[in-house]
């Protein structure tokens, strides 16, 4: 919905996205972008983005992004500024908190955009298995990597070679 089409239409349910179907749909799904913006502020605040998640699933989306060990080094643990865009953060440690966004939103939709690449392999593994494990059963993920998650199954998988999309270990192939 930020861009629109030059050509066709892009539908959800049968309707055109316009804004009031945009607006609806933020609700149930999330992006994460290569680029990882944080807000000037807290932990907390960066997970949250004002919508009062009970405490306990606030703590709980930190362990499932692998954030405990930053928020207990840090001197007022998930209420620690973390700087202009996360500036205090590694780029891995902002990745968890884009990444534990969505265990507290818990979306239907689920667009991964190398949302994993500034994590180390171990990390990487152990976030995208809690998000498979802790994911509504009926969402839908879509994630775009150069480099495939190692021990992740994924129930369609292509490859982008040349111009043309593969569906993984199938001979059809579609042009774009």
């Amino acid at each position: 919905g930020l861009l629109r089409p030059t050509a066709g239409s892009v539908t959800v349910n049968g309707e055109n996205l316009d804004d009031a179907v945009f607006y609806r749909m933020r609700g149930v799904a999330t992006y994460l972008a290569p680029n990882v913006y944080l807000f000037r502020g807290s932990i907390r605040e960066n997970l949250c983005l004002a919508v009062d998640y009970p405490e306990a699933e606030i703590q709980r989306a930190v362990d499932l992004a692998r954030l405990r060990s930053v928020v207990n080094r840090l001197p007022e643990g998930l209420d620690s500024d973390i700087g202009e865009d996360g500036c205090h953060l590694s780029l891995g440690e902002r990745q968890r908190i884009m990444l534990a966004r969505i265990f507290l939103k818990r979306p239907l939709l689920v667009l991964l955009d190398e949302a994993t690449t500034n994590l180390d392999l171990d990390n990487e593994a152990a976030v995208l298995r809690e998000l498979w494990a802790n994911i509504d059963p009926n969402a839908i993920v879509l994630m775009v990597t150069h480099r495939a998650p190692v021990g992740i199954d994924f129930t369609m998988a292509f490859d982008l070679d040349e111009g043309t999309i593969r569906a993984r270990n199938r001979a059809d192939a579609v042009e774009i």
